[in-house]
């Protein structure tokens, strides 16, 4: 089962992978994406951060938060224009990231994962477990590019933006640094598991992967 799971995630992360770096004619003359030496240099670095970063602190299944706080307080704007935050999670086990649209890495990995964890626990999507991924790019991750893309991607999660203000004090709530270098963004590789009592229980590294997910909220499920 795993094995198989293995390999359609494989090829998820493929189509994911075109679907984020073909940008449309809408956004053509300010996203244009010409992976040059000095690029391809810059990426490299930028995986390499990101790999020792979660090698020098926790395992890729996760690390339990000890204690676990409470999850913050947060109201942004939904994929939809809706206004989408915290009080929309009460009850609710939730996997909770960070990501851009416009990632040529990280980020459509992770994606491919995300849709891993809906395809294997299609029921409870919706139901007792939503996925939340909020944007570190709110200039570019506007809601009908975020719905566009969720669209594309065949998403069942919530993908929330708003002003950079508002996404600061976010972001410093949730320990999430974010620094923008061109087209490029430099961010805190993290993914959140939330009980249904409102508790940050696992801290996810950015390589973690479907399993890891899985495991955590089947887990949270049984102590729960």
């Amino acid at each position: 089962m795993r094995a198989r799971a293995t390999v359609l995630f494989i090829s998820i992360v493929a189509a994911v992978t075109v679907a984020l770096v073909g940008c449309s004619s809408e956004t053509a003359e300010t996203d244009d994406f010409e992976l040059t030496d000095e690029r391809r240099a810059s990426l490299s670095a930028t995986a390499a951060a990101f790999q020792v970063q979660s090698i020098a602190e926790m395992d890729n299944s996760g690390s339990p938060i000890s204690p676990p706080p409470l999850l913050p307080q947060f109201s942004l704007t939904h994929q939809t224009g809706e206004s989408y935050g915290s009080a929309d999670l009460v009850g609710k086990n939730v996997l909770l990231s960070f990501a851009y649209t416009h990632c040529p890495d990280v980020c459509p990995a992770l994606f491919g994962h995300l849709i891993q964890v809906q395809e294997q626990m299609e029921d409870r999507i919706g139901n007792d477990l939503e996925i939340v991924i909020i944007s570190v790019d709110p200039e570019r991750d506007t809601p009908d590019w975020l719905h566009q893309r969720t669209t594309d991607m065949g998403g069942r999660w919530h993908f929330l933006t708003g002003s950079r203000n508002q996404l600061e004090s976010v972001w410093a709530d949730f320990g999430v640094r974010v620094e923008k270098q061109g087209e490029f963004v430099g961010h805190t590789g993290v993914t959140y598991l939330v009980s249904d009592d409102g508790l940050m229980t696992t801290r996810y590294p950015a390589y973690a992967t479907f399993e890891h997910f899985i495991d955590g909220i089947e887990s949270a499920s049984v102590n729960g």
